[in-house]
């Protein structure tokens, strides 16, 4: 995860990832140290929750989606959309970027499990994702996508708010 800088643990790197995506209000890019700098011209998962987050992560993501060599919008069909896959999907297409949609049931566990599963399953050298569409305390307390995700980082993510 993002929290393993230089072979050590340090909980303060996902804390400052975090306080960067809220204070801002710009786009982050978390990238692990096990990353490979070549990989925006991989494979890019767009983790799409419907939300006003995951369409700002998406539009900020666009000039880098443009050098993906595939593109996958998964989406957890227990999720509440409420803007559909399909006008993620649509959206792109309007920047010549062609998507593939991948719906996935939640099954057990929680919606961060379901996208790391996702992640791995695509072979996603790269995640775009919305981030901390619930309060951050709400995160801390009981957990929550961005958290999961930062702390199991499988490859960079590009967070917005």
């Amino acid at each position: 995860g993002l929290n393993r800088l230089e072979g050590r643990t340090d909980p303060d790197s996902v804390r400052l990832v975090g306080d960067v995506v809220l204070t801002t209000g710009c786009p982050v890019l978390a990238v692990p140290p096990h990353a490979r700098p070549e990989f925006v011209h991989g494979t890019a998962m767009i983790a799409w929750s419907g939300t006003a987050e995951a369409a700002n992560a998406l539009r900020a993501a666009v000039p880098l989606l443009a050098h993906a060599r595939a593109v996958k919008v998964v989406t957890i069909t227990d999720e509440s959309d409420s803007f559909p896959a399909t006008d993620a999907t649509r959206y792109l297409s309007r920047h010549a970027i062609h998507a593939e949609l991948i719906e996935r049931p939640r099954e057990c566990g929680t919606i961060g499990a379901a996208l790391s599963a996702a992640a791995e399953a695509a072979a996603a050298d790269w995640i775009v994702m919305g981030a901390y569409g619930h309060s951050r305390f709400r995160e801390t307390i009981f957990g929550g996508v961005t958290q999961h995700l930062l702390d199991n980082a499988p490859c960079p993510i590009l967070l917005s708010h």
